[in-house]
């Protein structure tokens, strides 16, 4: 993967249009030999928990 297409993954993923369901996911978990890229990849891996919820922050929530 090159710096480029790392960019367009996030970029989908922020704009909510994924080319499919799990890009993302296979996009954090999948280590990179580009080292510039591995460590943007190991960025949004910490990241994913505060970005890969199933609602937005804010909206509501659920009951329990």
């Amino acid at each position: 993967m090159t710096l480029g297409d790392a960019a367009r993954v996030i970029e989908r993923f922020l704009a909510r249009t994924s080319l499919y369901p799990q890009e993302w996911n296979d996009f954090v978990e999948t280590p990179q030999h580009d080292k510039k890229v591995e460590f943007y990849r190991k960025r949004c891996y910490e990241l994913d928990p505060h970005v890969n919820r199933p609602r937005d922050m804010d909206g509501p929530r659920l009951k329990s």
